[in-house]
């Protein structure tokens, strides 16, 4: 019979302390944008998000107080090209972080990494974008490539060292989802548990 390995506790690494973030860099879709507008670097309101209201990332930043900026944007996948979008019209979460976020906060500007948190909510519109696409499995597997390469480069290029990564939620249970009938309902379950 196996014996379950024991994974010792690293020692080197600080246990994460919300209350000492200072610094919240955000990456994603719909769920996350505030609409920051990149010239003045300031937000439309903070009603102007996908709820009408207050999204995540200002509940977050309220409950404890930092200072944040928010990349995020409406209809982002991890990649357009991967997932057949318009490119000119939507800033992917490729872009976001690999393009935008080092042209407006050089390296020069680096947070102190233990009091900085970034995160990335994205997935829901590489689903629904490829969702009546033959085979996804492949895609799927490119698509996790992506975005563990996305937060690599973060990791190596900025220094980045505490992340919430935020999954896809339970799209299935959506009324649009649930308009399609059980065959959609089923095959979106299984593809958002990655199965």
């Amino acid at each position: 019979s196996a014996t379950p390995s024991i994974i010792e506790k690293r020692r080197d690494i600080e246990p994460f302390d919300i209350n000492a973030v200072q610094t919240l860099y955000s990456f994603g879709d719909s769920y996350t944008t505030q609409n920051l507008n990149l010239s003045t670097m300031a937000y439309a309101c903070r009603n102007c998000t996908s709820a009408g209201g207050l999204n995540w990332v200002e509940y977050l930043a309220d409950l404890h107080p930092m200072k944040y900026w928010n990349l995020a944007y409406n209809s982002a996948p991890i990649s357009n090209a991967m997932v057949g979008q318009n490119s000119s019209a939507v800033a992917d979460v490729t872009k976001q972080i690999t393009s935008m976020f080092p042209q407006y906060f050089n390296s020069t500007n680096q947070q102190d990494p233990s009091t900085t948190l970034y995160t990335i909510w994205v997935g829901i519109n590489d689903i629904d974008l490829t969702a009546d696409w033959p085979d996804t499995k492949k895609l799927d597997k490119e698509l996790m490539k992506q975005y563990r390469s996305l937060v690599e480069y973060l990791v190596t290029q900025h220094n980045a060292r505490q992340f919430v990564l935020i999954t896809v939620p339970p799209i299935d249970r959506s009324p649009m989802w649930q308009s399609k009938g059980s065959d959609a309902v089923e095959m979106i379950k299984k593809r958002v548990k990655g199965k």
